[in-house]
């Protein structure tokens, strides 16, 4: 009569069995529910609130231009400039992939910290910052989590405007120094064509080599052209098409939901407290 009645849990398990485990052990079930609904109310409520402030960088275009990359491919590859035929979309992903690498820079990191005057290490920074790629809206997603909802915003605002300023600052001079050295190029092979034509004497080797020289200086001239005409859309092609704001509410501070969860976890945690035993034990048997 006294002798308690095992539950065979190797084979169909009934409600009434459940039950009758559960009423058993219900203090196990109780102590392992508070003491996990405990724990995660505590961690719940004094986390420290956290702000998010976003912006979206565009890239506009990527242009083409078949004599820059030919005779300047890193610097074109540096405006962001490529050769007709190339795939567009991986220009466009290759080019949104640098924006989120430059962002990420010393040198702007520097800068920001400078502007902002907030008391935070240059890795710190670093951890507050995270960049989301849509490839395809041509975007970048600028995200600062920091403790502070103002300061969130100022990081964020100080962020794009100094990667943006930088990155017209070295687009415009790799176009300066690319259109000097183009013309100094092209005097160097106009003064090659002066000399040949001096000593050509009906010569087809000549003739061969100053047609040669001719179509360079032509390709020249005309990526020169580009530069100085285009020089605005080259440099301009990113652009801020969604401020930063400052946040009004941590990310963090949705309790509701966090409670639920805490409340939903506890109750497993005793559940399991409570029949992971028996079904062991069952096992064993």
């Amino acid at each position: 009569m006294g002798e308690k009645r095992k539950i065979k849990f190797g084979s169909i398990i009934s409600l009434k069995d459940l039950v009758t485990v559960f009423v058993r052990k219900k203090w196990l079930f109780i102590g392992f529910f508070l003491v996990t609904l405990i724990i995660g109310l505590s961690i719940t409520l004094i986390k420290t609130p956290v702000f998010q402030s976003s912006s979206t960088l565009k890239l506009n275009d990527v242009y083409y231009d078949e004599n820059l990359y030919k005779y300047y491919p890193q610097e074109a590859k540096d405006l962001g400039i490529y050769a007709p035929g190339l795939d567009i979309g991986e220009l466009e992903g290759y080019t949104l992939g640098n924006i989120s690498i430059d962002i990420r820079s010393d040198e702007v990191f520097e800068e920001v910290l400078e502007k902002t005057n907030i008391d935070i290490s240059m890795e710190e920074l670093r951890n507050t910052l995270r960049t989301l790629i849509d490839r395809g809206q041509k975007i970048v997603d600028v995200i600062i989590t920091f403790p502070v909802a103002e300061d969130s915003y100022e990081i964020n605002k100080a962020l794009i405007n100094t990667y943006l300023s930088n990155n017209i600052d070295n687009k415009s001079t790799i176009i300066r120094n690319l259109i000097a050295d183009i013309e100094k190029e092209i005097g160097v092979l106009e003064q090659e064509m002066v000399a040949l034509d001096e000593k050509n004497s009906g010569d087809s080797k000549y003739e061969t080599r100053s047609e040669s020289l001719e179509i360079i200086i032509n390709d020249l001239t005309k990526i020169k052209y580009n530069l100085e005409n285009n020089k605005e859309l080259y440099i301009s092609n990113i652009e801020i098409t969604r401020e930063p704001v400052i946040p009004s509410e941590p990310v963090n501070a949705d309790y509701l939901k966090n409670i639920l969860i805490v409340i939903f976890v506890s109750i497993a945690v005793g559940l399991i407290a409570v029949y992971i035993p028996s079904i062991f034990t069952s096992l064993k048997d």
